[in-house]
Order: structure tokens, then sequence, then C-alpha cells
């Protein structure tokens, strides 16, 4: 059961993507643990040693007080890149009346939430894991006032698998199947089939105007396979993924890995939306070296200048 991912470069200076895999049997990254709050330098041994001097690279307020659980540094979005994304939601978006609605569909550390919230006027955070939702919140707070996020910021419990129609009336998530085996932390931590029934009731009830999302990559793949095969994003492959987000938006936009098959993208944008132009990819950086694919599809995209998105990226 892989829990988390390295989206954003392996900081060792070679500039390549490293997957982290978390099995719920493997000890060393147990459940508890990874659901342990990281913000203290000593923490930061063995493998998440190259973690500690990039955090101001995810935070730049981080000393004020952020909160990031140990799988959510394999995970959070560079700032610059999460600053980039919103920019380009919001000129996407220009041309249509406030409010303006839109969702961080893996909110995780909630960095992309931070200029979300900063470029529109209401933003559903949604997350498997109410810790990780506690952080959204926490850390959107260093940047944006107690009315501010009070106004604006929406969380929403909510494991996707049961947004998918196609799933047995009795589906089980693995991650609750085996909670007894793992630990009881499962069951206060993860959010469940009647949480996620409701969230999914909320989301059914408005318009989003865009959908971000930074799915979970998944999988040993990875790392082994170039070009990345988009059949193994969590928890469904990309054209799975597209069409259960396109229940709730016309707009979507995904990060995802830097050495992802094209080509795969193009045909299921094909089959999706009969048009290959119907997407559009950035290729971002941060501090120098390759982190991601910057991918969005919708008409809100397609009508864009793209110079004017050039723009954004220089600016």
């Amino acid at each position: 059961m892989a829990l988390g991912r390295e989206s954003d470069g392996d900081g060792d200076g070679d500039g390549d993507d490293e997957e982290v895999f978390v099995d719920a049997q493997d000890s060393s990254y147990d459940i508890e643990d990874l659901n342990t709050i990281y913000n203290e330098k000593s923490q930061f041994t063995g493998l998440m040693s190259k973690y500690w001097p990039q955090r101001f690279t995810y935070f730049s307020k981080f000393n004020d007080g952020a909160m990031m659980t140990k799988e959510l540094w394999f995970s959070v979005t560079p700032e610059n890149i999460a600053k980039f994304t919103a920019k380009l939601m919001k000129l996407a978006l220009s041309d249509k009346e406030s409010p303006l609605y839109v969702m961080d569909a893996f909110a995780g550390a909630g960095g992309n939430v931070v200029f979300l919230v900063e470029s529109f006027d209401v933003v559903f955070a949604v997350d498997i894991n109410y810790i990780h939702l506690h952080c959204t919140q926490n850390n959107a707070s260093l940047y944006h006032s107690r009315e501010v996020i009070a106004q604006k910021l929406k969380l929403l419990p909510l494991n996707w698998s049961y947004a998918d129609d196609t799933i047995d009336e009795g589906y089980v998530d693995e991650v609750f199947e085996n909670s007894k085996e793992v630990s009881d932390i499962v069951d206060r931590v993860y959010a469940n089939k009647a949480d996620s029934m409701e969230s999914l009731q909320v989301l059914r009830g408005i318009k989003l105007d865009c959908i971000f999302g930074s799915p979970p990559w998944g999988g040993p793949e990875y790392t082994q396979q170039r070009p990345y095969n988009l059949n193994h994003l969590l928890p469904f492959g990309l054209e799975k993924l597209l069409k259960v987000l396109l229940k709730f938006t016309d707009n979507i936009v995904l990060f995802l890995p830097r050495t992802s098959d094209l080509q795969q993208m193009q045909q299921v944008t094909l089959d999706i939306f009969h048009n290959t132009k119907y997407i559009r990819v950035f290729r971002t950086y941060s501090l120098g070296k390759p982190k991601g694919l910057v991918c969005c599809w919708g008409p809100a995209f397609v009508d864009v200048d793209i110079q004017d998105m050039v723009d954004l990226m220089d600016g």
C-alpha cells in the first residue's frame, strides 16, 4: 500500500525524482510514524535528512509554525510552483464572474491551497487524511488572516475511491480492510465511506470553476519506467481520474511526474475530449531542477493566450 510519493525532486543535486514507498507492513514506515508531525531539525535523520535544508522552498514562512507529517515531506509542492499554478488558473478564469470556486483535490500540506486562497473566492481543500487537513489549515493560516481562512477555506475529508461509480456497493478501501492489522490510528485518521459520501454530497451541490490536483504517483514503476505510465496514478489512472473530476467542473489542472508519457496523455485527451489540442502542458522547475508537469484541460485553458501563460512563468 503506497501512501506517499515524492513529487518534487530528491534534492541531492542530480535533479532526478524519487518515489518514496510506504508499505503498511514495513515497520520502518508504519502508519503512526507517517502521521507524526516532523518540524524539528533533530527528526531529520537518515532518509529524511535531505528535506530539512529544503524547508523554505516549500514554505517561505516555515519558521512561523509550518506543520507537516513525515509523509507530507515526500509530496509537498515547492512554493514557486504552487504560486505559478494559482496564477495560471486565475488567468484562465479571468473572464468568469465572481465568486469563483476552486478545489485542491489532494490538499496534503496545503502548499497549493495557500496561493489558491490568495487568488479565488472559495477554496475546497480535499484530502483522505484528517491530519493533512489540519496541516493545510494551519499552513494556510501562516499566509492569511483568520477572517480570510474562515471565509474562503472549506476542508473536506474524502477518499476519492468512493467517487467512482463503477465500484461495487460493498467496496471497502484496503486501508480500512487492513486497519486491524496495521493500527487503530487508521480508523481515526483516514476518511471512511461515510465521511467520503458526505463530502461528495457537498461537492455535487456546487459548480466548481476549476479543480487542481497533485495525485499520488504510486507504485515502484515510477522510478523503473521512463516514460512514466499514467495508469499508475492513485487512486485512479489518468483517464478515470479525469472522468471523475469532470463530474464537478469543466476545467482541470494536474501536477504530474516530469517523466510522464506525453503520447499516453495525448491519447487520453483525445479519448475524452476528442481533440488533442484540449490540453496544455508546462514543465516546472525549482532551484534550477525539473520538478513536474502542470497539465491543464478545459475550455478556460484552451482560450487563454499562450503568451500570457509564458509571461507568468517569467514573472
